[in-house]
């Protein structure tokens, strides 16, 4: 029930204008903690020990690099995300969730220390070397224009499908083609 849930989410959240990085593409991006990335998708989000939270990100976390990791500070708030704010969640990467929480303590290098600088590959991609840009608050930037995967089927009709059927008739109509988001399942 908790993937089908969160699959579902996931997907309505595409059709508010949401990507797999929030503003971006970038799928897994670690600082991104919402239902949208993968690594959250299908289990939920970690918040105050509890798992399992259904929930867009209302967080911005700074950009962070794979190759310079300070897991003592772990990751750091800005635009009105506080480090109080960044306790409350939990981290999961791609092969689950690192000890500690997202504003200190975070071990992503797995190996039972904590330490000021080291490297890690965050986003399993098999290097250590990526820089993430910034993650938004997906709250506040929510689109209700109807576009997204389900709404695009009509968007790009002619005036004469709307002239020869109806408007009221062409909005009960479902999209003739919707692109789904392929969700990996693990």
């Amino acid at each position: 029930m908790q993937q089908q849930a969160g699959t579902l989410m996931h997907e309505f959240g595409h059709n508010l204008g949401l990507r797999h990085g929030g503003n971006e593409n970038t799928n897994r991006k670690p600082n991104y903690i919402s239902i949208m990335s993968y690594n959250y998708q299908l289990g939920g989000l970690r918040f105050d020990g509890i798992d399992g939270n259904l929930d867009y990100s209302s967080l911005r976390i700074n950009s962070v690099s794979e190759s310079s990791l300070n897991e003592l500070l772990a990751f750091s708030g800005f635009a009105g995300t506080t480090e109080a704010d960044l306790a409350h969640y939990g981290v999961r990467l791609c092969s689950g969730w690192l000890s500690g929480n997202a504003s200190s303590n975070l071990d992503f290098d797995r190996d039972g220390m904590i330490e000021t600088l080291v490297s890690a590959d965050l986003d399993c991609d098999s290097s250590s070397s990526d820089t993430f840009n910034a993650s938004q608050n997906d709250w506040d930037n929510l689109v209700f224009d109807g576009g997204g995967s389900i709404g695009d089927g009509l968007l790009g009709a002619s005036e004469g499908l709307s002239l020869r059927y109806g408007i009221s008739r062409i909005q009960r109509l479902a999209p003739q083609h919707v692109e789904p988001c392929m969700t990996e399942f693990e």
